[in-house]
Protein backbone atom coordinates (compact mmCIF):
# COMPACT_ATOMS: atom_id res chain seq x y z
CA UNK A 1 0.00 0.00 0.00
CA UNK A 2 1.71 3.45 -1.02
CA UNK A 3 2.24 6.02 1.79
CA UNK A 4 -1.48 7.97 2.45
CA UNK A 5 -3.96 5.31 1.07
CA UNK A 6 -4.31 4.11 4.94
CA UNK A 7 -5.31 7.96 5.92
CA UNK A 8 -7.24 8.05 2.55
CA UNK A 9 -5.03 11.26 1.61
CA UNK A 10 -3.24 10.52 -1.47
CA UNK A 11 0.49 9.31 -0.96
CA UNK A 12 3.62 10.77 -3.19
CA UNK A 13 2.52 9.72 -7.07
CA UNK A 14 4.59 7.37 -9.11
CA UNK A 15 5.75 9.08 -12.07
CA UNK A 16 7.84 7.14 -14.77
CA UNK A 17 9.99 8.74 -18.40
CA UNK A 18 10.02 6.82 -21.27
CA UNK A 19 12.60 6.86 -24.35
CA UNK A 20 12.58 4.92 -27.27
CA UNK A 21 16.00 3.57 -28.53
CA UNK A 22 17.92 4.97 -31.21
CA UNK A 23 20.98 4.89 -33.37
CA UNK A 24 23.05 1.81 -32.38
CA UNK A 25 21.66 -0.06 -29.67
CA UNK A 26 17.55 0.11 -31.58
CA UNK A 27 18.54 -3.45 -32.69
CA UNK A 28 19.12 -4.70 -28.68
CA UNK A 29 17.69 -1.88 -27.09
CA UNK A 30 13.88 -1.37 -27.39
CA UNK A 31 13.52 1.39 -24.77
CA UNK A 32 14.72 3.13 -21.52
CA UNK A 33 12.72 4.56 -18.12
CA UNK A 34 13.29 6.56 -15.18
CA UNK A 35 10.90 5.58 -12.62
CA UNK A 36 10.08 7.87 -9.67
CA UNK A 37 8.07 6.72 -6.62
CA UNK A 38 8.66 8.52 -3.07
CA UNK A 39 6.08 6.50 -1.00
CA UNK A 40 7.44 4.97 1.65
CA UNK A 41 6.27 0.94 0.75
CA UNK A 42 4.77 0.26 -2.72
CA UNK A 43 3.38 -2.94 -3.84
CA UNK A 44 2.19 -3.86 -7.44
CA UNK A 45 2.29 -6.50 -10.36
CA UNK A 46 5.08 -6.98 -12.83
CA UNK A 47 4.19 -7.75 -16.37
CA UNK A 48 4.74 -10.62 -18.02
CA UNK A 49 8.59 -9.09 -20.47
CA UNK A 50 11.19 -10.27 -22.14
CA UNK A 51 13.87 -9.01 -19.86
CA UNK A 52 15.36 -5.72 -17.66
CA UNK A 53 18.06 -4.54 -17.21
CA UNK A 54 17.96 -2.04 -13.92
CA UNK A 55 20.07 -0.08 -12.04
CA UNK A 56 18.43 0.77 -7.88
CA UNK A 57 19.05 4.35 -7.96
CA UNK A 58 17.20 4.43 -4.77
CA UNK A 59 15.12 1.99 -2.88
CA UNK A 60 15.39 -2.00 -2.23
CA UNK A 61 12.52 -5.06 -2.22
CA UNK A 62 11.49 -8.16 -3.77
CA UNK A 63 9.92 -10.09 -6.22
CA UNK A 64 7.29 -12.82 -5.79
CA UNK A 65 7.65 -14.77 -8.51
CA UNK A 66 4.39 -17.08 -9.57
CA UNK A 67 5.88 -20.36 -8.27
CA UNK A 68 5.64 -18.09 -4.57
CA UNK A 69 9.68 -18.36 -4.66
CA UNK A 70 11.08 -14.53 -2.94
CA UNK A 71 13.72 -13.15 -4.59
CA UNK A 72 15.54 -9.90 -3.41
CA UNK A 73 16.34 -6.95 -5.40
CA UNK A 74 20.07 -6.47 -6.76
CA UNK A 75 21.44 -2.76 -6.66
CA UNK A 76 22.41 -3.75 -10.66
CA UNK A 77 19.60 -6.31 -11.45
CA UNK A 78 18.29 -8.06 -14.71
CA UNK A 79 15.77 -9.39 -14.52
CA UNK A 80 14.59 -12.48 -16.11
CA UNK A 81 11.66 -13.18 -19.05
CA UNK A 82 8.81 -13.96 -17.02
CA UNK A 83 6.37 -16.79 -17.44
CA UNK A 84 3.45 -14.82 -15.90
CA UNK A 85 2.95 -11.62 -14.26
CA UNK A 86 5.41 -11.10 -10.82
CA UNK A 87 4.50 -9.55 -7.45
CA UNK A 88 6.49 -6.71 -6.59
CA UNK A 89 7.23 -4.96 -2.70
CA UNK A 90 9.72 -2.08 -2.76
CA UNK A 91 11.19 0.21 0.78
CA UNK A 92 10.96 3.33 -1.16
CA UNK A 93 11.67 6.04 -2.03
CA UNK A 94 11.77 4.05 -4.72
CA UNK A 95 13.99 5.58 -8.20
CA UNK A 96 14.91 2.98 -11.35
CA UNK A 97 16.80 3.52 -13.84
CA UNK A 98 15.74 0.88 -16.63
CA UNK A 99 16.65 -0.93 -19.94
CA UNK A 100 14.02 -2.93 -21.44
CA UNK A 101 15.45 -5.30 -23.87
CA UNK A 102 15.39 -6.75 -27.17
CA UNK A 103 15.70 -10.87 -27.94
CA UNK A 104 18.85 -9.76 -29.89
CA UNK A 105 19.73 -7.86 -27.04
CA UNK A 106 19.16 -10.19 -24.39
CA UNK A 107 21.95 -12.35 -26.28
CA UNK A 108 24.22 -9.81 -27.17
CA UNK A 109 24.01 -7.76 -23.51
CA UNK A 110 23.27 -10.62 -20.90
CA UNK A 111 24.36 -13.68 -22.46
CA UNK A 112 22.76 -15.96 -20.46
CA UNK A 113 20.04 -19.00 -22.03
CA UNK A 114 16.77 -17.08 -20.96
CA UNK A 115 15.38 -20.10 -20.08
CA UNK A 116 17.48 -20.88 -17.63
CA UNK A 117 17.08 -17.40 -15.99
CA UNK A 118 13.45 -16.79 -16.67
CA UNK A 119 11.41 -15.79 -13.33
CA UNK A 120 14.09 -14.65 -11.58
CA UNK A 121 16.66 -11.78 -10.84
CA UNK A 122 20.14 -12.07 -11.93
CA UNK A 123 22.85 -9.72 -10.12
CA UNK A 124 24.72 -7.35 -12.37
CA UNK A 125 27.30 -6.80 -10.39
CA UNK A 126 28.62 -10.56 -11.04
CA UNK A 127 27.49 -10.56 -14.63
CA UNK A 128 28.82 -7.44 -16.12
CA UNK A 129 32.30 -6.19 -15.30
CA UNK A 130 33.71 -4.25 -12.22
CA UNK A 131 32.94 -0.96 -13.71
CA UNK A 132 29.58 -2.16 -13.08
CA UNK A 133 29.14 -0.77 -9.50
CA UNK A 134 31.02 2.31 -10.74
CA UNK A 135 28.22 3.26 -13.34
CA UNK A 136 25.94 2.59 -10.57
CA UNK A 137 27.46 5.07 -8.49
CA UNK A 138 27.18 7.97 -11.77
CA UNK A 139 24.03 6.71 -12.33
CA UNK A 140 22.90 8.13 -8.91
CA UNK A 141 24.22 11.49 -8.78
CA UNK A 142 22.16 12.12 -12.39
CA UNK A 143 18.76 13.53 -12.16
CA UNK A 144 18.39 13.52 -15.94
CA UNK A 145 17.25 10.14 -18.11
CA UNK A 146 18.95 11.73 -20.81
CA UNK A 147 22.27 11.81 -18.68
CA UNK A 148 21.77 8.08 -18.07
CA UNK A 149 21.20 6.96 -21.59
CA UNK A 150 24.42 8.77 -22.73
CA UNK A 151 26.04 7.31 -19.35
CA UNK A 152 25.04 3.65 -20.37
CA UNK A 153 25.05 3.79 -24.27
CA UNK A 154 28.89 3.37 -24.30
CA UNK A 155 29.14 0.19 -21.98
CA UNK A 156 27.10 -1.42 -24.78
Amino acid sequence: MAEGAASGAPGPQPHIEFRKATGALMPHVESYYLFRNDAREIRGVERVDLGQLRFMLRGEGELIFPDGRIERSKPIMVNGPGTAAARYRIQGPFHCFGVSLRAIGWKALIGLPADKVADSVVDGEKLFCGQAPLLLQRLRHMTTLEEMIAAVEPCS
